[in-house]
């Protein structure tokens, strides 16, 4: 493929792949914005509805113009619809040239006057997008020089850009195909470059059935016009003979725009028979080269295919079983390798790490056993304090049950002494006995305390001093 070919190529398809589906989205994100109670399904009764409502707003733009103004606009209209209006529109299979129509000239959207910072509005962005479309349309051949290239994706781009501004539409998508097209590098396969001719044939078809039903219509048009004009003639004869005195003349007159008429009307019948018999033959033509040469494309296309997939077939099956033996070798090589190294490296980690770990226990088992044994010494001091302690208060307890002691042996001798002198009063006696027996349980209660605590103290002393040594005696044995 030469560098014309493959821009002429790209061009083809940013129309097919951006500019087309750009338009799409446009008009349906519109449609849905201006009747959001009937929105757009895809389908022949959606292009009906379409149909009903710029009925509607084409009727309601006549009111208030003159009838020169109004035949202008509804021949316009009918030439339009005689052009686009097919069953490709019927079934919504819409391209640049339909999509441009719907938008544009159906004057639905008021949304498409709004102009861009350049100050164009986008309906003109629209426009000049369709008129590119209908120019490569008519390229002789599939090849384009890098100017025009440039120029096409320049208007597609300012295009874009006021969808951006003007509607506020997400382009992203687009945006990024275009640049990929136009950074797109060769080679394009056979398959892609045949698909691209097949394209371009299509376009050149349909851009040719548009204007040969523009020219049938314009044609009709001028023999109704012709048809008009002599209608008028023979009326403006027929009112100059009556008002003419010579009857002769004016049926001269009649005879000769009679005469006149029937010939131009058999002339403009015949050149329109001849013309309609020609755009009939030459469509039958193009349609018939246009089917032969797509069966000719379609059956290089279906040969290259097959040739191009045996010789990738081929060519990678070979490239994989050489590739798949290098990898193997590189593969086994690597793993042997890798394993040495590991294995060497883990037979130095583990050494090192078992002398770090061996180093470490017995410093931190020295150092345990230090502090275990201050902590068992500091324990002992502190154990030896508290016996001492207990010692001094049983002492204590001791001393105060012997001063106890003495204080009773007085009051005993006291109380005999006051018996013998009370002997004979019985009552006091009986106080001083019950007296006797109060005091007896004081003391003898206080005594009982006094050794409780004492033993008390002796035996928690103890309890904590065993518990204190088996602790020790268990950390020691765990270390």
């Amino acid at each position: 493929m030469e560098d014309g070919e493959f821009r002429f190529y790209r061009l083809v398809k940013c129309e097919k792949e951006v500019v087309q589906l750009s338009l799409q989205e446009l008009f349906e994100f519109l449609w849905n914005l201006k009747y959001p109670e009937t929105p757009w399904a895809k389908n022949a009764a959606s292009v009906k509805v379409f149909e009903e409502k710029e009925e509607e707003h084409f009727q309601n733009s006549l009111h208030g113009l003159s009838p020169k103004e109004n035949w202008s606009k509804i021949q316009k209209r009918n030439r339009l619809h005689s052009t686009f209006r097919d069953n490709e529109w019927g079934s919504y299979d819409w391209d640049i040239s339909k999509f441009a129509y719907a938008l544009v000239d159906s004057k639905l959207f008021f949304e498409l006057e709004i102009t861009d910072e350049t100050g164009m509005p986008l309906s003109a962005h629209i426009v000049r997008i369709k008129y590119d479309r209908n120019e490569i349309a008519h390229f002789r051949k599939a090849n384009c020089d890098t100017v025009y290239f440039e120029k096409i994706l320049k208007s597609t781009e300012d295009y874009m850009k006021a969808l951006v501004e003007v509607v506020k539409l997400n382009v992203s998508p687009y945006i990024e195909k275009l640049q990929a097209i136009k950074t797109e590098e060769k080679p394009v396969s056979a398959e892609v470059y045949n698909h691209m001719s097949l394209e371009f044939e299509k376009l050149k078809c349909s851009q040719l059935v548009y204007e040969e039903r523009e020219k049938r219509y314009l044609v009709q048009e001028e023999l109704s016009a012709t048809i008009r004009e002599l209608e008028r003639i023979k009326t403006a004869s027929e009112n100059a003979f009556l008002k003419e005195s010579h009857s002769t003349e004016c049926e001269r007159l009649k005879q000769t725009h009679s005469t006149e008429f029937k010939r131009l009307k058999q002339t403009h019948s015949t050149e329109f028979k001849r013309l309609k018999q020609t755009h009939s033959t030459e469509f039958k033509r193009l349609k018939q080269t246009h089917s032969t040469e797509f069966e000719r494309l379609k059956q290089t296309l279906k040969q290259t295919h097959s040739t191009e997939c045996e010789r990738l077939k081929q060519t990678l099956k070979q490239t994989h079983s050489t590739e798949f033996e290098r990898l193997k070798q590189t593969l086994k090589q690597t793993h042997s390798t890798e394993c040495e190294r590991l294995k060497q490296t883990l037979k130095q980690t583990h050494s090192i790490e078992c002398e770090r770990l061996k180093q470490t226990l017995q410093q931190t088992h020295s150092t345990e056993c230090e502090r275990m044994k201050q902590s068992h010494s500091t324990e002992c001091e502190r154990l030896k304090h508290a016996l001492q302690s207990s010692s001094m208060e049983v002492g204590r307890l001791q001393s105060e049950n012997a001063l106890l002691k003495q204080r009773m042996h007085k009051l005993e001798s006291g109380i005999t002494l006051r018996k013998r002198k009370h002997s004979e009063n019985p009552e006091e006696f009986q106080e001083l006995k019950s007296e006797e027996l109060d005091l007896y349980n004081k003391v003898k209660k206080s005594t009982e305390q006094t050794n409780f605590d004492s033993l008390r103290c002796k035996r928690n002393g103890m309890m904590k001093a065993v518990i204190v040594i088996i602790m020790v005696w268990h950390q020691v044995k765990r270390k």
